[in-house]
This record gives C-alpha cells, structure tokens and sequence, in this order.
C-alpha cells in the first residue's frame, strides 16, 4: 500500500493538473500557525489510511441489512419514521437529526458487529505501579497492552437484555443515554479514536435512510445465517440480496 501511494504521488508530480482536489491540497496547504506543509512521507500515511473509512462503513451497512431482513418489523418502524420525516420531498442531511430510530438500527448493527473488532489500551506512560479496574478485580502491570474485543464487550448480559437480539429502540432516546460510556465505543477510544468517525456515522446513515427509502430487498438465500470474516473489519460472507425499486 505504502509502494502503491508513492506511486499516486510520483505520478501526480510528474503530470501536474489544475484539479483542485485532496492530493493537490496535501502537496501545495501549509499549516497556519508553522507555516510547513506535509512531508511525502506524510502524504503517503494519508492515502494509506484513507481506504480504512471506505472499507468498514460499508461493512456496517452489510450487516445492517442482514439484521434488518431477519426482523421485518424494524424495517416497517424505520420506513414509519422515514416517510414521517421525509415524506416525499429530497432527502438531504438536515433530516438526519429527526430520524432517531434509523439512528438506533446504526447504532444496534455497530454493537452487533462492530466495523473494527476491537482496540488496544494499556496505562498511561508515566504510571508507576499496577492499575486496579474491575471493582478492584484486577491487576494491569505498567506498560501492560490489552485488546479489547468489541463482540464481547458488547455482549454482556449485565448491560443488555437478550444481548443476541437486535433492538434498535434500546439505542433510541432515554434507554440509549443510560447505556455505559464503555458500551459505545464502535468508533474506537480516548485519542485513537478513529478520526473519520462523524464522517462515517453520516455516510452510514445516509446511505441506510436512502436505501430503506427508496429499495426493497430480499434474501438470495432465505434460510442464510450470519457468517463474518476480516482481520482489520468484519462483514458478512456470501451474504447476497436481490433488490428493487420499493413498493409504496
């Protein structure tokens, strides 16, 4: 990947253009405060990390779908609230702060099937002893790496009532506010948190609102039951639907 954005940046330099667009804005915007502007090594860091958004967003969609089509109920709820709040005009991002419960089915299928499956922590640089969490439960040495697995993190019975079960409308509202800080980090934590996630919570509803608004779809497979693979994301496996232009 790395060859592959040096490559983009080689050929760029060697054909320059008058597109305005976000190679051009890496090679030629300075800082405002030092006045300096990226390295190429730090251009190459950009487009390496860029394709991460658009491989896990779509994955969320993916598993959307998939939990959706097994409870045909959350899909009436969602389009009752769509064509409430839409109806027949342009949909646009103004709509999106006024769709709670398709907010709720993004956030369900995230704690469900999180696009990234986890994150490392570990104590802050300067501690000197062990870190007590848990209630005093447990033990974390110095400099003690830990993953944390967001399938079971985001499982647990103490925090979700038939945790297996997808329920958009405990993401919805009161029953969503009372849920742990730690039950709502799909986006990763503290400052690695990823920093297109307000970018890619748009997209996801966005395209999600779009697609209930306007498609119908339907299993290839009816009898299909979710399989996930990926190292970096999850999605599912063989998933396929067969879609058309909705019936209203």
């Amino acid at each position: 990947m790395r060859q592959y954005a040096a490559d983009c940046l080689a050929h760029r330099k060697a054909n320059p253009t008058d597109r305005k667009d976000m190679l051009h804005t890496m090679l030629h915007a300075k800082d405002p405060e030092t006045g300096k502007s990226l390295t190429e090594e730090q251009i190459i860091d950009e487009i390496v990390t860029m394709p991460i958004g658009s491989s896990t967003a779509p994955c969320v969609i993916s598993s959307a779908l998939y939990y959706l089509l097994k409870n045909p109920s959350c899909i009436t709820e969602a389009r009752k609230e769509i064509d409430n709040v839409v109806g027949d005009v342009e949909f646009t991002h103004t709509h999106l702060d006024h769709l709670p419960y398709c907010a709720g089915i993004v956030r369900e299928t995230l704690r469900l099937s999180a696009a990234a499956p986890g994150f490392n922590i570990e104590p802050l640089p300067d501690t000197q002893g062990p870190v007590t969490i848990g209630g005093g439960k447990y033990q974390v040495p110095p400099k003690q790496t830990m993953i944390i697995v967001l399938h079971g993190v985001n499982r647990d019975p103490a925090v979700f009532e038939e945790p297996e079960a997808f329920k958009p409308e405990r993401m919805v509202g009161e029953a969503f506010e009372r849920l742990p800080e730690g039950a709502k980090k799909w986006f990763g934590n503290g400052k690695r948190v990823c920093f297109g996630r307000h970018y890619a919570w748009m997209w996801n509803m966005t395209t999600l609102v779009s697609l209930l608004k306007n498609v119908d779809f339907e299993m290839v497979d009816p009898s299909y039951e979710l399989k996930q693979d990926g190292w970096f994301n999850l999605r599912p496996v063989d998933f396929e639907v067969k879609v058309k232009a909705r019936r209203k």
